[in-house]
């Protein structure tokens, strides 16, 4: 019989806050921009904001899940080494498409499906960096286009973090009052920001 474990970290090293009227938001040393972040709507007490960095040539996405509440939230982030975070690209006639992590489809053996728990404590952040070269669109047939370049044609990239009953079912996760719902930051691309599915700004 398969034994699942999960492994807990806590998250209480980074707090977000706001830099006075400069508007610039604080995680650890580094400043970002507040309007540059494409926050989501708050969701039981947890928001998702997306920030696309520049130099597309090797650009990341940085995605922030932050606790907006009063209260500890515990997060089901990852599995393995992969974060639970989804992303869709829009292209310009605004079609849809689902993009994946390239690490997924590696051999998995061992830890690498080791599902991750982390507790944020009220205010606090926790970071994700995405090299778009890293997450591709996979077509039914021919070969998959990384996001840099669907980036680069014009195409649009949110980003999404999703909890069922259902996913910490199938994946072992023992219920310890686990953060549960889906929540979809806005909309952005090299050229302008939309304002994406209940995208707002903090």
């Amino acid at each position: 019989m398969a034994i699942m474990a999960t492994v807990t970290r806590r998250r209480d090293l980074f707090p977000i806050s706001v830099a006075g009227a400069f508007g610039l938001l604080a995680l650890g040393s580094r400043l970002y921009a507040e309007e540059a972040i494409r926050w989501s709507s708050a969701v039981n007490g947890l928001s998702i904001g997306l920030h696309l960095e520049p130099g597309l040539s090797h650009g990341h996405l940085l995605i922030f899940l932050k606790n907006v509440a009063s209260t500890p939230k515990a997060l089901f982030v990852s599995v393995g080494d992969v974060p639970r975070i989804e992303f869709t690209a829009t292209i310009p006639d605004r079609k849809e498409f689902a993009i994946r992590d390239r690490r997924i489809y590696r051999p998995c053996a061992g830890l690498c499906d080791l599902p991750l728990t982390e507790h944020l404590n009220p205010g606090v952040a926790r970071k994700s960096t995405f090299a778009v070269e890293d997450l591709l669109y996979v077509p039914p047939q021919g070969q998959y286009i990384n996001l840099g370049i669907l980036l680069r044609q014009g195409s649009s990239v949110r980003a999404a973090f999703e909890v069922t009953e259902q996913q910490l079912k199938d994946s072992g996760v023992l219920p310890e009052d686990l953060w549960l719902g889906r929540v979809v930051s806005g909309e952005t691309s090299l050229n302008r920001t939309y304002p994406g599915p209940g995208a707002r700004k903090e």
